[in-house]
């Protein structure tokens, strides 16, 4: 049996959670701005204060999966542009000039970041490797993210996953508890759910 331990992330291990990402998330829009753009993205997860990257070990210390999000979601991406926002432009520059209607969602990204929202916390991003998905990695990396997050005194915190097509993903985070509070659509017509988790104040003291 496979035994799975949840740790903070550190810079060594950005190539193999860049590597998750692309196995799991193929066809998205993050994946196709290149690895340099995802790199970039998970080093501000590790070195911004308000980021939260936490990967999933197995045998022989191979990274099985990732959660990252952050306690603050507005904080986070605030001091992230400001200290890497020349990257991320250096990193996207291929794509874009591949692909130049990619630069509409690229600039809607970066305001969308800095709107309120009524929850403060994050679960930005949640992956799985392929193979290790029979394992019980997924339910290890949230219990570690909610326990990281409560820690840091955070009280609630929500996240987007696609509304259709997406059966097992939209299960997994109810049999976790996480409550659908709305569903939005994005200016391509993409329907999400969002999920929520809201502790009370003793709970979040715990």
């Amino acid at each position: 049996m496979t035994v799975v331990t949840a740790r903070p992330a550190v810079v060594e291990d950005l190539s193999a959670i860049v590597s998750v990402h692309r196995g799991a998330f193929p066809d998205f829009f993050l994946t196709s701005l290149g690895s340099g753009f995802l790199r970039t993205f998970y080093r501000g997860l590790v070195d911004v204060d308000s980021g939260v990257l936490l990967v999933a070990v197995g045998g022989g210390g191979r990274i099985l999966g990732f959660v990252g999000g952050s306690e603050d979601r507005r904080a986070f991406y605030h001091t992230l542009i400001r200290r890497r926002g020349w990257r991320f432009a250096i990193a996207a520059l291929p794509a874009v000039v591949r692909h130049p209607s990619m630069l509409r969602r690229v600039v809607r990204g970066r305001r969308r970041a800095s709107e309120h929202e009524p929850i403060p916390g994050s679960l930005m991003s949640l992956a799985v490797a392929p193979d290790s998905r029979s394992l019980g990695v997924g339910e290890r990396l949230v219990s570690a993210f909610e326990r990281e997050l409560r820690l840091r005194g955070c009280s609630a915190y929500a996240l987007t996953t696609d509304a259709s097509d997406n059966e097992a993903v939209n299960a997994f985070y109810s049999r976790l508890g996480l409550v659908r509070s709305r569903v939005l659509v994005t200016p391509e017509g993409r329907r999400l759910n969002e999920y929520a988790r809201i502790w009370s104040d003793e709970e979040a003291a715990r």
